[in-house]
């Protein structure tokens, strides 16, 4: 994937490698971002069907209860 670039003066490679390590960073805290929602979805979902399933197991408790 390395392709050897003809001599650059320094400043110029430094400014290059600058850019794409600036890149890099971004393309990280997107990733991060991302990885983040996805848990905080997942966190949410599995949370909201537990307390769902609970709720509903209550109900049925005390229906049987009333009807007892």
């Amino acid at each position: 994937m390395h392709v050897r670039l003809p001599k650059q003066p320094a400043s110029l490679r430094r400014r290059r490698t600058e850019f794409l390590l600036r890149r890099r960073g971004k393309v990280v805290i997107v990733v991060l971002v991302v990885i983040t929602t996805l848990v905080v979805v997942v966190v949410v979902v599995v949370v909201g069907r537990t307390a769902e399933a609970a709720r509903q197991q209550q109900q049925e408790h005390q229906r049987g209860r009333y009807r007892a």
